[in-house]
């Protein structure tokens, strides 16, 4: 186990585009949807090299006005097709003086963190600079849509660890966001894990944005202990994956230091992409030999909607390191 404290890792503030135009990357990574927090980012910072992973939902627009006219694009057929994905990062010229930096903010989380692995496993990358641009809003609010077509719950790519055939100590661990479906799904897949923590962005990105994700929670009635007893609940700000990741690691060393060793861990991604990313950061430290009980899961739907936001508010950047 990694003795680390994730909130060293140092993340900078920008609170508009015009802020953002001093940056200045070899390569820029971005996946293409049609709202402004993804468009207007990538237009305003310069690059050598700068590529747009078109999702499903958009490649009908390939040859659109829409599409920014300096990007290569990478075409997915599927939300599944790892193999395209696979076949652009061994395409990158990487090395220790290359600036990499990836916009996960249109990023389906499965992807997100399988390039993080992939880059870290393969690429030998340890350190890179991520991009997150918070919305102003919802679209429509906690009933905002953000998937459908629901058909398993699986282990996202690179992120299984060493299962303990012993289930009776589990722990399950949602990062829980508006996708009350989603959660369900997770927590009927790990019915039987008796430990079951639900983590909060909070404070969340707008001041009304924790009130819609609380009612969107509750409404996946997974479990009413949740909302009985705090305790039973961990919260991080939903802009600071390094927050996230060191709430994390501090429950559960929190929990073996009181001699409740877990079994299995199981880490759910179903809220923001920090939050994701938070919970790849604890993976990736935490199990660096991938000889721990740990393993990130996700609920894979057929459906992704990417353009479910309105305006920018803050924006973030993450420097990364990896073990």
């Amino acid at each position: 186990m990694a003795n680390i404290d994730f909130t060293y890792f140092y993340k900078q503030k920008y609170s508009n585009i015009y802020e953002i135009k001093c940056l200045d990357y070899d390569i820029l990574i971005s996946t293409f949807n049609t709202t402004e927090r993804v468009c207007k980012v990538f237009e305003a910072i310069s690059a050598n090299e700068k590529y747009l992973i078109v999702l499903p939902e958009h490649m009908n627009l390939f040859n659109s006005s829409v599409m920014p006219l300096d990007a290569q694009q990478i075409h997915l057929p599927s939300y599944s097709d790892y193999i395209s994905l696979i076949q652009f990062l061994e395409t990158l010229q990487l090395d220790e003086n290359k600036k990499l930096c990836i916009d996960i903010t249109g990023f389906i989380i499965p992807h997100i963190l399988f390039t993080i692995k992939y880059l870290q496993k393969r690429k030998h990358i340890r350190k890179l600079e991520l991009l997150y641009t918070e919305p102003q809003k919802y679209i429509n609010e906690e009933n905002t849509n953000f998937t459908d077509y629901f058909h398993n719950v699986v282990q996202i790519i690179g992120y299984g660890g060493s299962p303990n055939p012993n289930s009776e100590n589990d722990l399950l661990i949602i990062a829980s966001g508006y996708d009350d479906s989603r959660i369900t799904d997770v927590a009927d897949k790990k019915r039987r894990v008796n430990n079951k923590i639900q983590l909060f962005g909070f404070p969340s990105m707008q001041a009304d944005m924790f009130q819609e994700n609380i009612l969107k929670a509750y409404k996946a009635e997974v479990s009413s202990e949740w909302y009985k007893n705090l305790d039973n609940n961990l919260f991080a700000p939903a802009n600071d994956p390094f927050v996230a990741a060191q709430t994390i690691k501090e429950y559960i060393d929190k929990e073996k230091h009181n001699n409740k060793n877990f079994s299995n861990i199981y880490l759910a991604p179903i809220s923001t992409k920090p939050h994701a990313l938070g919970m790849a950061l604890y993976y990736l430290w935490e199990n660096s030999k991938e000889d721990q009980p740990i393993s990130i899961i996700y609920p894979v739907c057929d459906k992704y909607f990417g353009d479910t936001t309105e305006g920018i508010s803050k924006i973030w950047k993450y420097d990364v390191e990896l073990p």
